[in-house]
C-alpha cells in the first residue's frame, strides 16, 4: 500500500503483539524523534509522522478507505485490538525528507494518475522549481514506482521500489518515467505547513484510548468530534436560546480544532467574533462570511480537501439549530 523510504532504523519489523503503542510513541516524543513509525498489518497499514518529537501527521489505510490524523490514530489503536499479526518499524529521517513524506501522505493533489506521454513533463518540473514547491512527485507503472521529494523547488531525495534508501541520483526514476505506461502524481504542501501543524500528541489521549480499547474490544472512543455531537443534537436534545447559542459556538470551535489542530480554536473564535454572535451566524450571508474567513486562515494549516470536510461539518452543525 505505502511506498516509504528507509532511514536509519530504530526498530524494524518488530511483531505487533510485542508493542505497547503509547509507550513506544511516548519514547519517540521524548527523544525529539524526526522520522516515522510504520505499522504493517495483513490488510491495513498505518504511518505516524514525527518532526522533532511532534506527531504532525497520521494516516491509516485499508481496503475500506483511509483515515487521517486523530481519526487515523483511533483507527490504528482499534485495529490493533483485533489484529495482533503484523510488524512495527521506526525509521529516522532528515527533516527535509519528513516534509516530502508529509506531502506524499497528506498533501494536496495537483496532478493525479496523469500519463507521462500526455504530459509536458518538463513543464511539470519547471513548475516545481519556479513555484518553489514543497512536494512529492511519484512516477510509476504497474510494476515500478519511484518518488522524488522537493523542498522549495529543489530535489532533496530520490527512492524507488527496488531500493528504498534515500539517494541523490534521479537515474532510476528517469528509467521508470521512460516506460510508455508511466504515470505521475504530484502532491504539495504549504511552505510553513510543518511549523504550523498541531502536535497530535496534545489533541488525543493516546494512552487513555489504548487502555480502553485493549481492555474492551467493543470500546468506542468518546473524545468529542463533530459527527457524534451532531448525531446527539439530531437525536432530539432541546436547549434554551442562550444555551443553544453556547452549545453551537462550542461545537463550531470543536469542529475547527478537529480539522485544523489547536490553532483552529483561535481562528474559529476570531471569525465568530467578526460576525457578532452565532445567532447572526444563522443568517445565510453571515454563515458564508464566517466560512470564508475560516477557509482563508485554514489554507495555511491544512489541505483543501480537509477544509471542504470542515466546512461541510460546520454547515451540518448549524443546520441542527436552524
Amino acid at each position: 500500500m505505502f511506498l516509504l523510504p528507509k532511514g536509519p532504523p530504530l526498530a524494524e519489523k518488530v511483531p505487533i503483539a510485542k508493542i505497547n503503542l503509547p509507550l513506544a510513541l511516548n519514547k519517540l516524543r521524548a527523544s525529539n524523534f524526526t522520522g516515522y513509525a510504520h505499522l504493517s498489518f495483513t490488510s491495513a497499514e498505518s504511518v505516524l509522522l514525527y518532526d522533532e518529537g511532534r506527531l504532525i501527521s497520521a494516516l491509516f489505510q485499508r481496503d475500506k478507505g483511509c483515515f487521517h490524523d486523530m481519526d487515523a490514530i483511533r483507527a490504528t489503536i482499534e485495529f490493533m485490538a483485533f489484529n495482533r499479526e503484523g510488524t512495527f518499524s521506526v525509521f529516522r529521517l532528515h527533516a527535509d525528507i519528513v516534509v516530502g513524506l508529509l506531502a506524499l501522505i497528506s498533501g494536496e493533489a495537483v496532478i493525479s494518475s496523469q500519463q507521462i506521454v500526455l504530459t509536458d513533463f518538463k513543464s511539470v518540473l519547471n513548475k516545481i522549481k519556479e513555484e518553489r514547491l514543497n512536494a512529492s512527485l511519484v512516477v510509476y507503472t504497474d510494476v515500478h514506482t519511484g518518488v522524488v521529494f522537493y523542498i522549495e523547488g529543489n530535489p532533496v531525495g530520490f527512492f524507488h521500489d527496488e531500493d528504498l534508501q534515500i539517494g541523490s541520483s534521479p537515474v532510476d526514476i528517469q528509467k521508470i518515467a521512460g516506460y510508455s505506461d508511466a504515470k505521475i502524481d504530484l502532491k504539495t504542501i504549504k511552505g510553513d505547513h510543518v511549523i504550523t501543524l498541531a502536535d497530535l500528541n496534545g489533541l488525543i489521549d493516546i494512552e487513555k484510548t489504548w487502555v480502553a480499547v485493549t481492555n474492551n474490544i467493543f470500546f468506542t472512543d468518546d473524545t468529542p468530534t463533530p459527527t457524534p455531537v451532531i448525531q446527539t443534537i439530531r437525536a432530539g436534545q432541546t436547549t434554551s436560546g442562550t444555551a443553544n447559542k453556547v452549545k453551537l459556538e462550542t461545537l463550531l470551535v470543536e469542529i475547527a480544532v478537529t480539522h485544523l489542530g489547536k490553532l483552529g480554536r483561535t481562528l474559529a473564535e476570531k471569525e465568530l467574533a467578526n460576525i457578532g454572535d452565532v445567532k447572526s451566524g444563522l443568517v445565510p450571508e453571515n454563515i458564508e462570511i464566517f466560512l470564508l474567513g475560516l477557509e482563508k486562515g485554514a489554507k495555511l494549516l491544512t489541505s483543501s480537501s480537509k477544509i471542504r470536510e470542515m466546512k461541510d461539518s460546520i454547515r451540518t452543525a448549524i443546520a441542527q439549530y436552524s
